[in-house]
């Protein structure tokens, strides 16, 4: 540490003038008098982190103990907040014993620290704004001294308060003080961290034009002349703000290779969430604005605009999921363009998911889960063919309800009325929900189809059963042959389903190749030949399927002998 010299000058007003007087990874103390510490951080602060120096403000010793001000202590931008929070948790547990230890010669604060420092609390740490939060955590840490991680934690700011309160600071800009058209800046730029939030990992171009539109949307509600967006005139960094903005320059700049990628908004989904959490509830009449952006975004022709919409409808559904799903939700799922239904359905799953996916079976669902069940519910059963195949895209896309009975019912009310394009929908909606069900649930459902005096229904599950074989393959031969295992009543059921795949003469050749790679983890797995040669035996049964059985027993040099 160095005191800043020459002295008997003012300190502060020497570096805010002379910022070139620091040098380079020097610390300096400085001092001050009077109420001057808040306002001497604030007017140094930059001129430090420029010079990649660090300083302690301390004030007059001769001023009274009650008006004195603990040092207030600014770091250099690399040093990251969880060493600072450590390094003070050390300092205020220096003259503590946090082991109980019978000849505690102080240094059980250490072994402490490596403790509770974990992986989540490291991570909420970083959170942080600044690191006199940290240092100020660390002091109440250091207080209180949490006996586990779970206290630990729960004295740190939660994570979804700081990421909200990070969010407020990006989209609740100060005043301007220049003449301007109205509100226009600061609307032109939340409408750009908007658009910034909702095209995440999208590129910049598509970022722009989202703001366009978004702009537009604000300009026709609060009835202001369109006057359009200044070109040339501030630079992307300047108008995402310092959170936003941050690393813009650290990014690999383009021009390096003939292959660069296209710079992207970069920004965590957990910040995305934030952010158009405060834009819906933060501002007074936006709503309006925002449904018909996301409405417009839905029908836009370029790719990517879809599924931002998508995402943004289901962000928003979190909060009103009623208001959000009659505007613009329930009129993407009947819609005759694809892409528009393909939206509805990912933002509700998304949103399903969002308010907090729960293993089934093992609790009860939250609000919006259970509104999105009952309007996929109502979709199952509706007349319209667009609202059916919305049905089936929201349990192909992650959906799981927790009632496995009645999501076979809704879906095989959806599978009797597909059309051929749809069907595929069906089997997509059939391969995601047996991940979450199981085997059993899935065989089940398809026997219960072919049953079915329905043609379409029969075609169905011949077509979803071949699917559900395909990808991986490696699992689901083991999955299904262990399932025969553990249920050998189920044999009949799959050899049924066999029978109808191997004779299909649309899917005959894809079913035989399945059957081989069956027999050929039945023949190298001893605990799984007995549940094959059982279904191999029903299967031979079939006359048609025998001869070809032989055939390719004799041809397959990896089937063993006692398979056979």
């Amino acid at each position: 540490m160095e005191i800043v010299m020459p002295p008997g000058l003012d300190d502060v007003r020497l570096i805010r003038e002379q910022p070139d007087f620091l040098e380079k990874g020097v610390g300096y103390i400085i001092k001050v008098g009077g109420r001057q510490v808040r306002s001497a951080v604030r007017s140094i602060e930059a001129a430090f982190h420029e010079n990649e120096c660090s300083g302690v403000i301390i004030r007059d010793t001769e001023e009274s103990e009650a008006s004195l001000h603990r040092a207030e202590v600014f770091h250099h931008s690399s040093v990251s907040r969880v060493e600072v929070f450590r390094q003070h948790l050390l300092y205020y547990l220096r003259e503590k014993c946090v082991g109980n230890c019978i000849d505690c010669d102080r240094s059980c604060g250490r072994a402490y620290t490596v403790q509770m420092i974990t992986p989540e609390v490291s991570r909420l740490i970083d959170l942080l704004t600044r690191p006199g939060e940290c240092v100020l955590h660390a002091e109440t840490i250091a207080r209180e001294l949490p006996a586990d991680a779970h206290g630990f934690v729960a004295l740190l700011p939660s994570e979804n308060k700081r990421y909200r309160d990070k969010a407020r600071q990006i989209l609740l800009l100060p005043d301007d003080k220049e003449p301007v058209f109205q509100n226009r800046p600061a609307q032109h730029r939340r409408a750009l961290r908007i658009a910034y939030a909702v095209f995440a990992g999208q590129s910049m171009a598509r970022v722009s034009e989202g703001a366009g539109l978004l702009l537009g949307k604000l300009d026709r509600l609060f009835n202001e002349p369109a006057i359009g967006r200044p070109a040339l005139l501030n630079d992307m960094p300047a108008l995402l703000g310092q959170e936003l903005g941050a690393d813009w320059h650290d990014r690999a700049t383009e021009g390096e290779s003939p292959h660069t990628k296209a710079r992207v908004a970069h920004i965590k989904p957990e910040m995305v969430r934030a952010i158009l959490d405060v834009a819906w509830n933060d501002f007074d009449n936006t709503r309006p604005a925002l449904i018909e952006w996301i409405d417009e975004l839905a029908a836009h022709p370029a790719p990517g605009f879809s599924n931002c919409a998508a995402v943004a409808a289901a962000i928003f559904a979190t909060h009103d999921f009623e208001q959000v799903y009659e505007e613009v939700i329930r009129r993407w799922a009947r819609d005759r363009r694809r892409g528009r239904r393909k939206a509805a359905a990912a933002a509700m799953a998304s949103a399903a998911n969002l308010d907090g996916a729960v293993p089934i079976g093992l609790t009860v669902s939250s609000q919006v889960r259970a509104d999105v069940g009952k309007k996929l519910e109502w979709l199952a059963h509706s007349r319209s063919a667009f609202e059916r195949d919305t049905a089936a895209m929201v349990w192909g896309m992650g959906y799981t309800p927790r009632h496995p009975f009645q999501t076979a019912r809704a879906l095989t009310a959806v599978a009797a009325n597909a059309n051929a394009s749809s069907i595929w929908t069906v089997t997509d909606a059939i391969d995601n929900l047996s991940r979450k069900y199981g085997s059993a649930w899935t065989i089940n459902v398809l026997s219960w189809w072919l049953e079915s005096d329905g043609v379409t229904l029969r075609a169905g599950a011949t077509l979803a059963f071949l699917n559900w074989l395909e990808e991986p393959l490696t699992e689901r031969v083991d999955q299904l042959v262990a399932l025969l295992e553990a249920q050998p009543s189920m044999v009949d059921r799959v050899a049924t389903l066999w029978r109808v795949v191997l004779l299909d003469p649309g899917c005959s050749v894809a079913a035989w190749r399945r059957l081989a790679a069956w027999l050929r983890s039945g023949a190298s797995d001893a605990r799984l030949r007995e549940p094959v040669r059982a279904l191999a035996m029903r299967l031979a049964a079939e006359p048609a399927i025998r001869s070809r059985l032989n055939y390719w027993l004799s041809k397959a040099p990896t089937t063993s002998t006692s398979l056979a």
